[in-house]
């Protein structure tokens, strides 16, 4: 389950670089909400995953939850 959750993370952030594209305006970023909203959803995601992960295995590190 950790690798699957890992596996996802990755996946997500793979999805936020593509939703930005290669040249990254914070304005147009601000401008366009669905762009917003997609780049919300998908931290939301990889922070449910990293929960999930940490809850199946107390051991992980996770330096920055919050």
């Amino acid at each position: 389950m950790r690798l699957k959750s890992f596996c996802l993370i990755f996946r997500k952030l793979a999805s936020i670089e593509q939703y930005l594209g290669e040249k990254r305006d914070f304005n147009v970023y601000m401008a366009n909400k669905m762009l917003r909203r997609a780049v919300e959803r998908e931290f939301e995601i990889i922070g449910e995953a990293m929960n999930r992960s940490e809850k199946l295995d107390p051991t992980i590190n996770i330096s920055s939850k919050r």
